[in-house]
């Protein structure tokens, strides 16, 4: 013999828990969406960075305090610590040590590949103008590799001034 279903078992009640899912669903895809996002800029940041900080022969100080300076003063990288950074930049740094040109195509190709808005994207260039004039020289191999990031990623000289 069959039972009855209590009454807050009905279909309605059941339609209405399915929304409350889906509600949920929709808003951690999102969160997920964020932190992808977020994930993409760190990667683009420093993998920006390093193009820049090389050009002229390495990463020094005041150029790694400049980077630490935009990673720390960036909303979008909020949900990422130091240590994040950290691991990020010592990759790199293993690779350009290895194969500097090499590191350099794979950086460039970071940025070509990720999908940024156009804010994020000014964001980056001038995190990269400002790694330029952080040791107080201007070498023009980092005007070049500046001109490289800004094709890599789609910018014009307007929207990076």
């Amino acid at each position: 013999m069959p039972r009855s279903r209590p009454a807050q078992d009905d279909i309605f009640s059941r339609a209405e828990i399915l929304r409350r899912r889906h509600a949920l669903s929709g808003r951690e895809l999102r969160e997920a969406a964020d932190a992808a996002t977020g994930d993409d800029l760190l990667q683009v940041l420093v993998a920006a960075s390093m193009v820049i900080a090389h050009a002229d022969g390495g990463l020094d100080l005041a150029e790694r305090r400049k980077l630490v300076e935009a990673f720390t003063t960036s909303a979008a990288l909020e949900g990422f610590s130091v240590s994040d950074l950290a691991a990020e930049l010592a990759g790199h740094l293993r690779a350009y040590e290895h194969d500097p040109i090499g590191a350099e195509a794979a950086a460039l190709a970071v940025l070509a590949a990720a999908s940024l808005s156009p804010a994020e994207k000014a964001f980056i260039g001038a995190t990269c103008a400002g790694v330029i004039v952080a040791d107080g020289l201007v070498h023009p191999a980092e005007l070049g590799a500046l001109n490289r990031v800004q094709i890599a990623l789609g910018l014009t000289d307007e929207v990076v001034s």
